[in-house]
């Protein structure tokens, strides 16, 4: 366990008297998570080497979900992988609409150096749409969304 710095623990505790999980430093909080450790260690070395993982955690209300999952991604996170967190729910990320859950995860994407939105400029950059130009043959340049 790394000790936390004076503003990590004050972030912390006022994440606790809110009544939230914080978002960092959860190794300091957890208690009974040992027997999963080792297990999700090796998940983490498995897709760190190049494999693939998914987990997705079910429970009762207030039974630790979001603790376990915020926990996991702090673990992979410190092994330089991205993680992203989406949490199912009739009205706003419905299971049955995928495209809505893909997008949530695209937009909830985070490294150890980007803590939200890890995605925001490269998405722009790296999805726009392109077209061929008339006036140059064989040249392409990118098409902006009229939105922008």
């Amino acid at each position: 366990m790394i000790p936390l710095s004076a503003k990590k623990r004050g972030e912390v505790l006022d994440a606790l008297r809110r009544g939230t999980v914080p978002s960092d430093g959860l190794d300091v909080l957890a208690v009974g998570l040992d027997r999963f450790s080792d297990s999700m260690d090796l998940e983490i070395a498995k897709i760190s080497e190049g494999g693939s993982g998914f987990k997705a955690v079910r429970g009762d209300y207030g039974c630790g979900k979001t603790f376990f999952s915020r926990w996991l991604q702090e673990r992979a996170r410190s092994h330089n992988l991205a993680t992203t967190e989406v949490q199912i729910s009739e009205t706003e990320t419905p299971l049955h609409r995928l495209e809505t859950v893909y997008r949530r995860m695209t937009e909830r994407l985070t490294t150890s150096s980007s803590r939200s939105g890890a995605l925001e400029v490269s998405w722009i950059v790296g999805f726009m749409p392109w077209r061929k130009t008339s006036s140059v043959q064989g040249r392409w340049t990118p098409t902006m969304p009229k939105r922008f």
